[in-house]
Protein backbone atom coordinates (compact mmCIF):
# COMPACT_ATOMS: atom_id res chain seq x y z
CA UNK A 1 0.00 0.00 0.00
CA UNK A 2 1.22 3.34 -0.83
CA UNK A 3 0.20 6.04 1.76
CA UNK A 4 0.81 9.65 1.15
CA UNK A 5 2.17 11.68 4.40
CA UNK A 6 0.11 11.42 7.36
CA UNK A 7 -0.81 13.89 9.12
CA UNK A 8 -1.22 13.05 12.55
CA UNK A 9 -2.94 15.09 15.64
CA UNK A 10 -1.90 13.96 19.32
CA UNK A 11 -3.99 15.66 22.27
CA UNK A 12 -2.28 14.42 25.38
CA UNK A 13 -1.32 15.88 28.67
CA UNK A 14 1.34 13.67 29.95
CA UNK A 15 4.71 14.67 28.42
CA UNK A 16 6.49 11.38 28.62
CA UNK A 17 3.63 9.72 26.58
CA UNK A 18 3.79 12.30 24.23
CA UNK A 19 7.40 11.53 23.25
CA UNK A 20 6.48 8.03 23.48
CA UNK A 21 4.00 8.19 20.58
CA UNK A 22 5.88 10.62 18.32
CA UNK A 23 9.62 8.34 18.91
CA UNK A 24 6.49 5.31 17.92
CA UNK A 25 5.18 7.30 14.84
CA UNK A 26 8.41 8.33 13.73
CA UNK A 27 10.20 5.35 13.47
CA UNK A 28 7.43 4.03 11.30
CA UNK A 29 8.22 3.49 7.65
CA UNK A 30 5.69 5.36 6.54
CA UNK A 31 6.24 9.38 6.22
CA UNK A 32 4.13 10.69 8.78
CA UNK A 33 4.11 14.36 10.35
CA UNK A 34 2.93 14.74 14.05
CA UNK A 35 1.04 17.46 15.84
CA UNK A 36 0.84 17.46 19.31
CA UNK A 37 -1.15 19.54 21.98
CA UNK A 38 -1.41 19.05 25.61
CA UNK A 39 -4.70 20.30 26.43
CA UNK A 40 -8.58 20.61 24.45
CA UNK A 41 -7.91 24.18 23.72
CA UNK A 42 -5.28 23.49 22.16
CA UNK A 43 -5.91 20.18 20.27
CA UNK A 44 -9.68 21.72 18.75
CA UNK A 45 -7.58 25.20 17.52
CA UNK A 46 -5.50 23.11 15.71
CA UNK A 47 -8.42 21.40 14.18
CA UNK A 48 -9.82 24.56 13.30
CA UNK A 49 -6.56 25.99 11.54
CA UNK A 50 -4.88 22.43 9.65
CA UNK A 51 -6.41 19.21 7.88
CA UNK A 52 -5.38 16.03 9.79
CA UNK A 53 -5.79 12.54 8.50
CA UNK A 54 -6.13 11.00 12.12
CA UNK A 55 -6.40 12.02 15.56
CA UNK A 56 -4.95 10.58 18.89
CA UNK A 57 -6.22 10.97 22.29
CA UNK A 58 -5.98 10.49 25.50
CA UNK A 59 -9.30 9.61 26.76
CA UNK A 60 -9.01 11.58 30.48
CA UNK A 61 -7.56 15.15 29.91
CA UNK A 62 -8.03 17.29 33.22
CA UNK A 63 -11.18 18.49 33.77
CA UNK A 64 -12.53 16.91 30.73
CA UNK A 65 -12.52 13.89 28.32
CA UNK A 66 -12.32 12.69 24.71
CA UNK A 67 -15.79 12.03 24.60
CA UNK A 68 -16.54 16.29 25.87
CA UNK A 69 -13.84 17.18 23.09
CA UNK A 70 -15.34 15.17 20.35
CA UNK A 71 -18.62 16.88 21.38
CA UNK A 72 -17.70 20.19 21.46
CA UNK A 73 -15.31 19.48 17.73
CA UNK A 74 -17.90 18.82 15.95
CA UNK A 75 -18.22 18.70 12.59
CA UNK A 76 -14.37 19.74 12.56
CA UNK A 77 -13.76 16.18 13.44
CA UNK A 78 -15.93 14.34 10.63
CA UNK A 79 -14.51 12.08 8.37
CA UNK A 80 -11.26 12.04 10.55
CA UNK A 81 -10.35 8.68 12.60
CA UNK A 82 -9.92 8.81 16.09
CA UNK A 83 -7.57 6.18 18.16
CA UNK A 84 -7.94 6.94 21.75
CA UNK A 85 -5.12 5.87 24.23
CA UNK A 86 -5.59 5.35 27.85
CA UNK A 87 -4.22 4.06 31.10
CA UNK A 88 -8.20 4.04 32.40
CA UNK A 89 -9.59 0.75 31.13
CA UNK A 90 -12.59 0.57 32.83
CA UNK A 91 -15.50 -0.55 30.50
CA UNK A 92 -17.30 2.77 30.78
CA UNK A 93 -14.41 4.57 29.59
CA UNK A 94 -14.35 2.15 26.03
CA UNK A 95 -18.22 2.00 25.77
CA UNK A 96 -18.25 5.45 26.00
CA UNK A 97 -15.52 6.17 23.46
CA UNK A 98 -16.64 3.86 21.12
CA UNK A 99 -20.16 5.82 21.57
CA UNK A 100 -18.56 8.61 20.29
CA UNK A 101 -17.41 7.39 16.79
CA UNK A 102 -14.18 6.92 18.28
CA UNK A 103 -12.21 4.23 15.70
CA UNK A 104 -10.42 2.11 18.08
CA UNK A 105 -9.10 2.01 21.65
CA UNK A 106 -5.63 0.94 22.74
CA UNK A 107 -3.97 1.04 26.81
CA UNK A 108 -1.17 2.94 27.41
CA UNK A 109 0.01 -0.20 28.85
CA UNK A 110 0.09 -1.79 26.13
CA UNK A 111 2.16 0.84 24.06
CA UNK A 112 5.66 -0.27 25.03
CA UNK A 113 5.53 -3.46 23.45
CA UNK A 114 2.13 -2.87 20.63
CA UNK A 115 3.85 -2.03 17.78
CA UNK A 116 0.90 -2.20 15.84
CA UNK A 117 -0.43 1.38 15.80
CA UNK A 118 1.27 2.48 13.10
CA UNK A 119 -0.46 -0.07 11.28
CA UNK A 120 -3.62 0.04 13.11
CA UNK A 121 -2.76 4.44 12.41
CA UNK A 122 -2.36 3.08 8.35
CA UNK A 123 -5.76 0.96 8.20
CA UNK A 124 -8.23 3.58 9.58
CA UNK A 125 -6.85 6.29 7.64
CA UNK A 126 -7.16 3.97 4.14
CA UNK A 127 -10.58 2.78 5.24
CA UNK A 128 -12.01 6.42 5.54
CA UNK A 129 -10.43 7.51 2.57
CA UNK A 130 -12.22 4.77 1.03
CA UNK A 131 -15.18 5.83 2.92
CA UNK A 132 -14.62 9.43 1.62
CA UNK A 133 -14.60 8.49 -1.88
CA UNK A 134 -17.40 5.76 -1.58
CA UNK A 135 -19.41 8.33 0.09
CA UNK A 136 -18.28 11.37 -3.14
CA UNK A 137 -19.39 8.46 -5.18
CA UNK A 138 -22.72 7.80 -3.87
CA UNK A 139 -23.05 11.99 -3.16
CA UNK A 140 -22.51 12.40 -7.35
CA UNK A 141 -24.68 9.90 -8.11
CA UNK A 142 -27.39 11.24 -5.84
CA UNK A 143 -27.20 14.46 -7.68
CA UNK A 144 -27.53 13.07 -11.15
CA UNK A 145 -30.31 11.11 -10.40
CA UNK A 146 -31.84 13.97 -8.43
CA UNK A 147 -30.90 16.28 -11.78
CA UNK A 148 -33.12 13.47 -13.90
CA UNK A 149 -35.67 13.05 -11.57
CA UNK A 150 -36.30 16.77 -11.23
CA UNK A 151 -35.70 17.58 -14.79
CA UNK A 152 -38.26 17.48 -17.91
CA UNK A 153 -36.57 14.98 -20.49
CA UNK A 154 -38.38 16.69 -23.72
CA UNK A 155 -37.75 20.26 -22.48
CA UNK A 156 -34.56 20.07 -20.06
CA UNK A 157 -36.55 22.47 -17.79
CA UNK A 158 -36.81 21.57 -14.47
CA UNK A 159 -40.11 19.67 -13.77
CA UNK A 160 -43.26 20.16 -10.86
CA UNK A 161 -41.65 17.31 -8.90
CA UNK A 162 -38.65 19.88 -8.69
CA UNK A 163 -40.73 22.87 -7.42
CA UNK A 164 -42.79 21.06 -4.91
CA UNK A 165 -39.09 19.39 -4.05
CA UNK A 166 -37.77 23.18 -3.74
CA UNK A 167 -40.98 23.82 -1.07
CA UNK A 168 -41.02 21.06 1.29
CA UNK A 169 -37.03 21.54 1.86
CA UNK A 170 -37.15 25.53 2.44
CA UNK A 171 -35.59 26.85 -0.26
CA UNK A 172 -37.05 30.03 -0.89
CA UNK A 173 -36.99 30.47 3.43
CA UNK A 174 -34.30 32.51 3.16
CA UNK A 175 -34.36 34.02 -0.42
CA UNK A 176 -33.01 37.44 -0.55
CA UNK A 177 -35.81 38.28 -3.33
CA UNK A 178 -38.61 39.68 -0.87
CA UNK A 179 -41.68 39.30 -3.85
CA UNK A 180 -41.27 36.93 -6.38
CA UNK A 181 -43.57 37.35 -9.49
CA UNK A 182 -45.07 33.80 -10.09
CA UNK A 183 -45.85 33.43 -13.66
CA UNK A 184 -48.03 30.69 -15.74
CA UNK A 185 -47.82 30.17 -18.84
CA UNK A 186 -50.24 27.37 -21.41
CA UNK A 187 -50.09 27.27 -24.82
CA UNK A 188 -53.22 28.14 -26.59
CA UNK A 189 -55.67 25.28 -28.61
CA UNK A 190 -52.78 22.92 -27.93
CA UNK A 191 -55.14 19.69 -28.64
CA UNK A 192 -55.66 21.21 -31.94
CA UNK A 193 -52.11 21.45 -32.93
CA UNK A 194 -51.90 17.79 -31.49
CA UNK A 195 -54.82 16.72 -33.43
CA UNK A 196 -54.12 18.82 -37.02
CA UNK A 197 -50.41 18.06 -36.83
CA UNK A 198 -49.37 14.96 -34.85
CA UNK A 199 -47.56 14.89 -31.12
CA UNK A 200 -44.43 14.60 -32.45
CA UNK A 201 -45.02 18.33 -34.28
CA UNK A 202 -46.41 19.17 -30.44
CA UNK A 203 -43.33 18.18 -28.72
CA UNK A 204 -41.47 20.72 -31.12
CA UNK A 205 -43.74 23.71 -30.30
CA UNK A 206 -43.12 22.20 -26.63
CA UNK A 207 -39.43 22.75 -26.86
CA UNK A 208 -40.04 26.13 -28.80
CA UNK A 209 -41.96 27.67 -25.70
CA UNK A 210 -39.49 26.51 -23.04
CA UNK A 211 -36.86 27.91 -25.39
CA UNK A 212 -38.77 31.27 -25.27
CA UNK A 213 -38.60 31.09 -21.40
CA UNK A 214 -34.94 29.84 -21.08
CA UNK A 215 -34.15 33.34 -22.90
CA UNK A 216 -36.15 35.27 -20.92
CA UNK A 217 -35.35 33.48 -17.67
CA UNK A 218 -31.95 34.97 -17.37
CA UNK A 219 -30.95 32.67 -14.50
CA UNK A 220 -34.98 32.48 -12.68
CA UNK A 221 -36.23 29.32 -12.60
CA UNK A 222 -38.76 28.38 -15.18
CA UNK A 223 -40.56 25.08 -14.74
CA UNK A 224 -42.25 22.72 -17.07
CA UNK A 225 -45.27 22.21 -14.93
CA UNK A 226 -47.37 19.52 -16.94
CA UNK A 227 -48.48 19.05 -20.45
CA UNK A 228 -48.38 22.35 -22.09
CA UNK A 229 -48.53 23.98 -19.26
CA UNK A 230 -45.22 25.91 -17.66
CA UNK A 231 -44.44 27.95 -14.75
CA UNK A 232 -41.71 31.00 -14.24
CA UNK A 233 -40.44 32.59 -10.86
CA UNK A 234 -38.75 36.10 -11.12
CA UNK A 235 -38.03 38.14 -8.99
CA UNK A 236 -40.57 40.54 -8.62
CA UNK A 237 -39.49 44.23 -10.03
CA UNK A 238 -43.15 45.82 -9.70
CA UNK A 239 -46.47 45.11 -10.72
CA UNK A 240 -45.79 47.05 -13.95
CA UNK A 241 -42.36 45.91 -14.78
CA UNK A 242 -43.44 41.60 -13.78
CA UNK A 243 -46.23 42.48 -16.34
CA UNK A 244 -44.06 44.21 -19.50
CA UNK A 245 -42.08 41.59 -19.11
CA UNK A 246 -44.71 38.73 -19.18
CA UNK A 247 -46.29 40.31 -22.14
CA UNK A 248 -42.68 40.42 -23.94
CA UNK A 249 -42.82 36.78 -23.35
CA UNK A 250 -45.98 36.22 -25.01
CA UNK A 251 -45.13 38.28 -27.96
CA UNK A 252 -42.03 36.63 -28.18
CA UNK A 253 -43.50 33.40 -28.34
CA UNK A 254 -46.21 35.20 -31.29
CA UNK A 255 -43.14 36.00 -33.25
CA UNK A 256 -41.73 32.37 -33.28
CA UNK A 257 -41.96 30.76 -36.78
CA UNK A 258 -42.67 27.35 -36.21
CA UNK A 259 -43.57 25.18 -39.70
CA UNK A 260 -44.94 22.39 -40.73
CA UNK A 261 -44.93 20.68 -44.11
CA UNK A 262 -43.76 24.47 -45.31
CA UNK A 263 -46.60 26.42 -44.05
CA UNK A 264 -46.18 28.50 -41.00
CA UNK A 265 -47.96 27.16 -38.20
CA UNK A 266 -49.25 30.06 -35.39
CA UNK A 267 -48.39 29.51 -31.77
CA UNK A 268 -50.00 31.70 -29.02
CA UNK A 269 -49.99 31.80 -24.76
CA UNK A 270 -51.96 32.78 -22.55
CA UNK A 271 -49.91 33.92 -19.14
CA UNK A 272 -51.18 34.58 -15.59
CA UNK A 273 -49.21 36.45 -13.42
CA UNK A 274 -48.97 36.32 -9.25
CA UNK A 275 -46.92 38.76 -7.47
CA UNK A 276 -46.48 36.69 -3.81
CA UNK A 277 -44.04 36.92 -0.78
CA UNK A 278 -40.76 35.02 -1.85
CA UNK A 279 -40.70 33.15 1.37
CA UNK A 280 -44.72 31.91 0.85
CA UNK A 281 -44.04 30.48 -2.17
CA UNK A 282 -46.34 27.41 -2.27
CA UNK A 283 -49.46 25.58 -3.20
CA UNK A 284 -51.64 28.78 -2.73
CA UNK A 285 -49.35 31.54 -4.52
CA UNK A 286 -49.18 28.91 -7.77
CA UNK A 287 -52.84 28.82 -7.60
CA UNK A 288 -53.33 32.90 -7.57
CA UNK A 289 -51.18 32.11 -10.68
CA UNK A 290 -53.30 29.84 -12.13
CA UNK A 291 -56.60 31.37 -11.48
CA UNK A 292 -55.22 34.39 -13.59
CA UNK A 293 -54.20 31.65 -16.43
CA UNK A 294 -57.37 30.77 -16.38
CA UNK A 295 -58.97 34.03 -16.73
CA UNK A 296 -56.58 34.84 -19.86
CA UNK A 297 -58.26 31.61 -21.43
CA UNK A 298 -61.67 32.58 -20.48
CA UNK A 299 -61.47 35.99 -22.26
CA UNK A 300 -60.26 35.17 -25.54
CA UNK A 301 -56.53 33.32 -25.00
CA UNK A 302 -53.38 35.11 -26.19
CA UNK A 303 -52.88 37.63 -23.52
CA UNK A 304 -51.43 38.42 -19.93
CA UNK A 305 -53.99 38.37 -17.01
CA UNK A 306 -52.95 39.05 -13.15
CA UNK A 307 -54.42 37.73 -9.79
CA UNK A 308 -55.44 41.58 -9.51
CA UNK A 309 -57.79 40.97 -11.99
CA UNK A 310 -59.02 38.16 -10.78
CA UNK A 311 -59.55 39.85 -7.52
CA UNK A 312 -61.48 42.80 -8.98
CA UNK A 313 -63.54 40.73 -11.16
CA UNK A 314 -64.74 38.95 -7.64
CA UNK A 315 -65.51 42.07 -6.28
CA UNK A 316 -67.30 43.18 -9.21
CA UNK A 317 -69.34 40.21 -8.89
CA UNK A 318 -70.39 41.55 -5.63
CA UNK A 319 -71.35 44.78 -6.53
CA UNK A 320 -73.44 43.15 -9.04
CA UNK A 321 -75.83 41.35 -6.58
CA UNK A 322 -76.03 44.84 -4.74
CA UNK A 323 -77.32 46.63 -7.40
CA UNK A 324 -77.81 50.45 -7.64
CA UNK A 325 -77.55 53.06 -10.96
CA UNK A 326 -74.05 52.75 -12.93
CA UNK A 327 -72.13 55.47 -10.38
CA UNK A 328 -73.37 53.49 -7.36
CA UNK A 329 -71.76 50.40 -8.81
CA UNK A 330 -68.78 52.13 -9.96
CA UNK A 331 -68.60 53.65 -6.34
CA UNK A 332 -69.30 50.78 -4.62
CA UNK A 333 -65.95 48.57 -6.58
CA UNK A 334 -63.69 51.46 -5.41
CA UNK A 335 -64.73 51.16 -2.31
CA UNK A 336 -63.97 47.59 -2.03
CA UNK A 337 -60.94 48.01 -3.66
CA UNK A 338 -60.22 50.30 -0.60
CA UNK A 339 -56.01 51.00 -0.45
CA UNK A 340 -55.06 49.10 -3.48
CA UNK A 341 -56.51 51.86 -5.93
CA UNK A 342 -54.05 53.93 -6.31
CA UNK A 343 -54.64 58.05 -7.07
CA UNK A 344 -53.89 57.91 -10.61
CA UNK A 345 -56.35 54.92 -11.17
CA UNK A 346 -59.13 56.22 -8.87
CA UNK A 347 -58.69 59.77 -10.65
CA UNK A 348 -59.17 58.06 -14.03
CA UNK A 349 -62.27 56.01 -12.58
CA UNK A 350 -63.75 59.07 -10.94
CA UNK A 351 -63.02 62.74 -11.80
CA UNK A 352 -61.59 62.21 -14.89
CA UNK A 353 -64.57 60.30 -16.57
CA UNK A 354 -67.07 62.59 -14.46
CA UNK A 355 -65.41 65.71 -16.97
CA UNK A 356 -65.86 63.28 -19.64
CA UNK A 357 -69.28 62.51 -18.97
CA UNK A 358 -69.83 66.23 -18.88
CA UNK A 359 -68.35 66.85 -21.82
CA UNK A 360 -69.64 63.87 -23.88
CA UNK A 361 -73.43 64.88 -22.58
CA UNK A 362 -72.68 68.68 -24.16
CA UNK A 363 -71.28 67.22 -27.47
CA UNK A 364 -73.92 64.77 -27.86
CA UNK A 365 -76.49 67.92 -27.46
CA UNK A 366 -74.95 69.93 -30.00
CA UNK A 367 -75.39 66.28 -32.13
CA UNK A 368 -78.62 66.06 -31.57
CA UNK A 369 -79.02 62.69 -29.52
CA UNK A 370 -82.27 60.85 -28.37
CA UNK A 371 -82.86 60.68 -24.99
CA UNK A 372 -82.23 56.95 -24.89
CA UNK A 373 -78.50 57.71 -27.02
CA UNK A 374 -77.72 60.07 -24.46
CA UNK A 375 -78.26 58.15 -21.56
CA UNK A 376 -76.21 55.44 -23.16
CA UNK A 377 -73.13 58.14 -23.66
CA UNK A 378 -73.28 59.03 -19.95
CA UNK A 379 -73.33 55.46 -18.91
CA UNK A 380 -70.65 54.68 -20.85
CA UNK A 381 -68.55 57.71 -19.78
CA UNK A 382 -68.98 57.11 -16.61
CA UNK A 383 -67.17 53.94 -17.09
CA UNK A 384 -65.03 54.28 -20.15
CA UNK A 385 -61.56 54.12 -17.92
CA UNK A 386 -63.02 51.50 -15.67
CA UNK A 387 -60.54 49.28 -17.04
CA UNK A 388 -57.87 51.10 -15.21
CA UNK A 389 -58.20 49.56 -11.97
CA UNK A 390 -56.98 46.84 -13.09
CA UNK A 391 -54.10 48.26 -15.09
CA UNK A 392 -50.39 49.02 -12.77
CA UNK A 393 -50.60 52.36 -10.49
CA UNK A 394 -46.96 52.89 -11.52
CA UNK A 395 -47.79 52.89 -14.93
CA UNK A 396 -50.96 54.84 -15.15
CA UNK A 397 -48.86 57.73 -12.97
CA UNK A 398 -45.46 57.53 -15.04
CA UNK A 399 -44.16 61.15 -15.21
CA UNK A 400 -42.81 60.59 -18.77
CA UNK A 401 -43.77 58.85 -22.16
CA UNK A 402 -45.05 55.24 -22.09
CA UNK A 403 -42.71 53.28 -23.83
CA UNK A 404 -44.52 50.79 -26.61
CA UNK A 405 -45.26 47.63 -24.26
CA UNK A 406 -46.26 50.27 -22.09
CA UNK A 407 -48.82 51.57 -24.83
CA UNK A 408 -49.93 47.87 -25.50
CA UNK A 409 -50.67 47.18 -22.22
CA UNK A 410 -53.02 50.79 -21.25
CA UNK A 411 -54.48 50.42 -24.95
CA UNK A 412 -56.25 46.75 -23.35
CA UNK A 413 -58.02 48.90 -20.70
CA UNK A 414 -61.12 49.21 -22.68
CA UNK A 415 -60.99 45.41 -23.21
CA UNK A 416 -60.83 44.71 -19.97
CA UNK A 417 -63.18 47.35 -19.09
CA UNK A 418 -66.28 45.28 -20.89
CA UNK A 419 -65.32 42.68 -19.02
CA UNK A 420 -65.14 44.12 -16.07
CA UNK A 421 -68.48 45.84 -16.89
CA UNK A 422 -70.33 42.88 -17.87
CA UNK A 423 -69.15 41.70 -14.30
CA UNK A 424 -71.10 44.39 -12.57
CA UNK A 425 -74.01 43.80 -14.50
CA UNK A 426 -74.00 46.85 -16.60
CA UNK A 427 -76.32 47.05 -19.87
CA UNK A 428 -74.59 44.67 -22.72
CA UNK A 429 -74.49 48.16 -25.41
CA UNK A 430 -72.98 49.86 -22.70
CA UNK A 431 -69.94 47.15 -22.00
CA UNK A 432 -69.25 47.13 -25.98
CA UNK A 433 -69.00 50.76 -26.18
CA UNK A 434 -66.17 51.20 -23.25
CA UNK A 435 -65.00 48.11 -24.93
CA UNK A 436 -64.41 50.24 -28.28
CA UNK A 437 -62.53 53.03 -26.48
CA UNK A 438 -60.05 54.17 -27.75
CA UNK A 439 -60.70 53.61 -31.49
CA UNK A 440 -59.83 55.88 -33.78
CA UNK A 441 -62.36 57.07 -36.21
CA UNK A 442 -60.46 55.67 -39.78
CA UNK A 443 -60.88 52.14 -37.89
CA UNK A 444 -64.61 52.09 -38.04
CA UNK A 445 -65.57 50.09 -40.47
CA UNK A 446 -69.73 49.96 -40.08
CA UNK A 447 -71.14 53.11 -38.59
CA UNK A 448 -73.71 52.95 -36.45
CA UNK A 449 -75.35 54.77 -33.66
CA UNK A 450 -73.04 52.76 -31.10
CA UNK A 451 -69.84 53.66 -32.86
CA UNK A 452 -71.09 57.66 -33.19
CA UNK A 453 -71.24 57.56 -29.75
CA UNK A 454 -68.47 55.59 -29.03
CA UNK A 455 -66.65 58.76 -31.41
CA UNK A 456 -68.63 61.07 -29.18
CA UNK A 457 -66.82 59.61 -26.38
CA UNK A 458 -63.35 59.22 -28.16
CA UNK A 459 -63.01 63.28 -28.24
CA UNK A 460 -64.51 63.93 -25.16
CA UNK A 461 -61.89 61.54 -23.65
CA UNK A 462 -59.11 63.11 -25.50
CA UNK A 463 -60.06 66.84 -24.79
CA UNK A 464 -60.72 66.22 -21.22
CA UNK A 465 -56.63 64.77 -20.71
CA UNK A 466 -55.48 67.14 -22.58
CA UNK A 467 -57.41 70.34 -20.74
CA UNK A 468 -56.48 68.55 -17.41
CA UNK A 469 -52.70 68.39 -15.49
CA UNK A 470 -51.01 65.04 -16.40
CA UNK A 471 -48.40 63.56 -14.69
CA UNK A 472 -46.27 63.73 -18.25
CA UNK A 473 -47.81 66.88 -19.50
CA UNK A 474 -49.45 70.23 -18.42
CA UNK A 475 -53.14 71.52 -19.41
CA UNK A 476 -53.57 72.76 -22.72
CA UNK A 477 -55.43 75.92 -23.35
CA UNK A 478 -58.56 75.28 -25.41
CA UNK A 479 -57.77 76.96 -28.48
CA UNK A 480 -54.30 74.64 -28.49
CA UNK A 481 -56.56 71.62 -27.35
CA UNK A 482 -59.29 72.34 -30.08
CA UNK A 483 -56.93 72.50 -32.84
CA UNK A 484 -54.89 68.99 -32.01
CA UNK A 485 -58.56 67.86 -32.46
CA UNK A 486 -58.61 69.20 -35.81
CA UNK A 487 -56.14 67.88 -36.67
CA UNK A 488 -56.42 64.73 -36.35
CA UNK A 489 -59.79 65.07 -37.56
CA UNK A 490 -60.85 62.51 -40.46
CA UNK A 491 -58.55 60.04 -38.86
CA UNK A 492 -58.28 59.84 -35.38
CA UNK A 493 -61.31 61.31 -34.60
CA UNK A 494 -64.92 61.81 -36.39
CA UNK A 495 -64.73 65.18 -38.39
CA UNK A 496 -68.92 65.47 -37.25
CA UNK A 497 -68.00 65.53 -33.63
CA UNK A 498 -65.17 67.78 -33.80
CA UNK A 499 -67.66 70.04 -35.48
CA UNK A 500 -69.67 69.68 -32.46
CA UNK A 501 -67.83 70.26 -30.21
CA UNK A 502 -66.89 73.91 -31.40
CA UNK A 503 -70.50 74.61 -30.64
CA UNK A 504 -70.12 73.95 -27.12
CA UNK A 505 -70.69 76.96 -25.60
CA UNK A 506 -68.25 76.96 -22.96
CA UNK A 507 -65.72 75.73 -25.76
CA UNK A 508 -66.40 78.34 -27.86
CA UNK A 509 -66.27 80.91 -24.68
CA UNK A 510 -62.82 79.75 -23.41
CA UNK A 511 -61.32 79.44 -27.35
CA UNK A 512 -62.52 83.62 -27.89
CA UNK A 513 -61.10 84.50 -24.58
CA UNK A 514 -57.72 82.79 -25.34
CA UNK A 515 -57.96 84.22 -28.66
Amino acid sequence: MTVDALRILIVEDDVAYQRLLRRMLGQSCFPMSVTTTSTAEEFLEALRTDVFDCAVMDFNLGPTDAAQIIEDAGDALRNIPIIVVSSDTRQRVVVESMRHGVTDFFRKSDLATQQHLVERILEVVEAARDHQKERRRAERRERRLLREAFTDPLTKLSNRRHFDHMIETGYFDNDRRVRTACVMVDIDRFKGINDTHGHGFGDRVIQRVAGVLVDFTLGETAFRWGGEEFLVLRSSAGEAADWIWAEDIRRAVEGEVIRFNGFRVPVTISVGLHIASTHELGESSIGEADEALYLAKSLGRNRVCTSRMVRVGNLARAVQEGGGDIRTRRDALLKSLGAEVGPAQRNAATDHSEQVCRLAEEIGCQMNLTDADLETLRQSALLHDIGKVMMPEETLAKPFALDGVERLILARRGEIGRELCGMMGVDAGVSRIVGACPARFDDVINPDETARITQILVVADALAAMMSDRTYAPARQPSEALDELRRGAGSSFDPAVISAVHRIPAVSTARREAA
